[in-house]
């Protein structure tokens, strides 16, 4: 494939009404292990109105939002930060070669060969260059996935990415080296009335192997959305099976004390299909974000160690867990028509984003 087309799919996609771009990653500094996740949002309301009548397109175009955040597991920390512009969000820029995304100080350079990620925010600071050790993934059928509302979306990833850089916390710098991983999807992403949230999986094996599980779920938490299960393998072939064929147990969980939120924090997998069984285990549990003020949303995005078998020989793995709706605050955050609710919550997030912009939070167990 040319370095043309796997740029391409990776760039701004002007006619897309929600995109994102998304990395993740275990990071090492000698004996210190560290988790960081970061992603830049784009979000278009053509389609949303004021009281049903007064388009939002007419305060912004294209609103953008970015999250970062870092897990020291050795001080039991979780730091996070957030940004948005839902004003006046400006043309990206890039071509069909190179992209780079900007929020402030924050940005994700992207280019055929090579990856630069940077965010800072109070006394953290990440700089890390990335490079893919295997060719992009396309999920579902060629990288399209089709939901079951009749809304469909562009879904690839980077699922093995030597990571190289410089890590900051509290002041205090870090060399550090490690795995990353990269999804990124544009199209449609109106969730209908009877879907809420979803559990996202990204699985890295020390036998090279990569696991996506994506579960779209239902009110009642059951998977009525769309499905994604991919596997990897260490040549980079890539197969999809149903999730029917595989069962994820929550065996653990975490409530919260800030949102009252409860989590899942450990979960055991099975594959019967591969002859695979996993113990997915957070590293922390206190990595919850509560991005009131940016996308307004409250979810748990984590890094996480794997242990089990695959095809009856033993494997170690990381990854990183992201869950969505678990938080009721988050149902319908988008809707085609704001009213005086709706505008209520946006004011207040405003408020609250000034003092919500950086967060860290130690964990203390019970």
């Amino acid at each position: 494939m040319s370095n043309k087309n796997i740029a391409t799919e990776l760039c701004v996609q002007e006619s897309s009404q929600t995109q994102w771009w998304y990395y993740s990653g275990h990071l090492t500094s000698g004996s210190r292990r560290f988790g960081f996740h970061l992603a830049f949002f784009h979000r278009r309301p053509n389609d949303v109105r004021f009281f049903g009548r007064i388009p939002v397109s007419l305060i912004s175009r294209l609103f953008k939002f970015s999250h970062f955040s870092i897990a020291d597991f050795e001080n039991a920390q979780f730091f996070y930060a957030q940004q948005r512009s839902i004003w006046n969000g400006k043309r990206t820029r890039g071509n069909q070669l190179e992209q780079e995304l900007r929020l402030r100080s924050w940005y994700i350079r992207i280019n055929a060969e090579k990856h630069q990620v940077h965010a800072e925010s109070g006394s953290h600071k990440l700089s890390l260059d990335l490079s893919p050790e295997k060719p992009l993934v396309r999920h579902g059928n060629g990288g399209r996935i089709h939901r079951v509302d009749g809304q469909a979306a562009h879904h690839v990833s980077y699922t093995r990415i030597r990571a190289e850089g410089c890590l900051t916390i509290q002041g205090k710098r870090y060399d550090v080296a490690g795995n990353a991983w990269m999804d990124s999807e544009y199209g449609l992403c109106d969730f209908g009335p009877g879907l809420v949230g979803w559990d996202w999986f990204s699985l890295q094996l020390d036998d090279n192997r990569e696991i996506m599980m994506y579960l779209v779920r239902g009110k009642q938490g059951q998977l009525d959305g769309h499905q994604v299960v991919t596997l990897i393998d260490a040549h980079g072939t890539v197969e999809t099976i149903p999730a029917s064929s595989c069962k994820i147990i929550p065996s653990r969980f975490w409530t919260s004390p800030e949102t009252k939120t409860e989590y899942p924090i450990a979960w055991d997998l099975q594959f019967p299909r591969w002859n695979a069984e996993f113990r997915i285990a957070a590293c922390l549990p206190c990595q919850e974000l509560d991005t009131d003020g940016s996308t307004g949303i409250v979810y748990w995005e984590g890094a996480v160690d794997v242990t089990g078998h695959f095809d009856s020989r033993s494997v170690l793995g990381r990854g990183y867990v992201e869950l969505v709706g678990y938080n009721k605050s988050n149902f319908k955050i988008f809707k085609k028509s704001l009213g005086v609710s709706e505008i209520a919550r946006i004011l207040i997030g405003n408020l609250n984003y000034f003092g919500k912009r950086h967060r860290c939070v130690r964990f203390q167990p019970k």
